[in-house]
């Protein structure tokens, strides 16, 4: 919406801003997906398929409750468990 030589009412710049503010919100959101879709991109992009980033051998309570977490591929409580 461009002014042009009539005036424009506040309802008409109310609305405007509007337009701008709800853009703005739109376009941080696409390049912060963007950017996080990149970072992993990059970050998994480093590590080889035949690498292993966890091998463990569990006994069945071991397997019982650390399953879950596994399953969901976090690591951080069996690995703060071992020794």
């Amino acid at each position: 919406m461009r002014l042009k030589q009539e005036f424009a009412t506040i309802e008409a710049l109310r609305q405007r801003v509007e337009e701008i503010e709800k853009r703005i919100g739109e376009v941080i959101t696409d390049i912060a997906k963007t950017r996080i879709s990149l970072s992993f991109a990059y970050e998994y992009s480093r590590v080889s398929e035949k690498v292993n980033l966890l091998q463990a051998t569990l006994d069945r309570s071991a397997l019982k409750a650390f399953h879950a977490d596994l399953i969901r591929a976090q690591t951080r409580p069996i690995t703060a468990k071992t020794v």
